[in-house]
């Protein structure tokens, strides 16, 4: 769906991704649990943040990656953070546009988004859109 709200510029702020930040160090993950492409997600593992693409409902280690045929390492789109204040930084400057996918084959496909942040952040149930 291509439509204003999705396509946000607003950054989602430093409050936002402090308490998203938070959230993931406690073990949780936002993500989506399914087969095959999963979307986008965030999770904190082996002291580090990461936002990256999911599949089978969990984020590949970079070594999990190596040992993958179907795509090179280099094509996935992937970040890693080793602080939290690098990880709020960026995720504060972020914005549904900039996290939508503009640009990739899979543009607006189970990305994050600022809804899915706060309700992370809630603890609520994060919705699919």
């Amino acid at each position: 769906m291509c439509d204003e709200i999705s396509h946000s510029l607003e950054q989602y702020g430093v409050s936002l991704a402090s308490a998203v930040a938070d959230r993931l160090a406690r073990g949780d993950a936002l993500l989506y649990g399914h087969r095959d492409y999963c979307g986008m997600g965030l999770q904190f593992a082996d002291g580090q943040y990461l936002y990256g693409e999911v599949i089978d409902g969990s984020i590949p280690s970079e070594q999990e990656l190596s040992k993958w045929y179907c795509k090179p390492l280099d094509s996935w789109e992937r970040l890693t953070f080793h602080s939290r204040s690098e990880f709020v930084e960026w995720l504060a400057a972020q914005s549904n546009y900039t996290l939508s996918g503009t640009g990739t084959e899979n543009h607006a496909n189970q990305r994050i988004t600022k809804q899915r942040l706060e309700s992370f952040a809630r603890n609520e149930k994060v919705p699919w859109s």
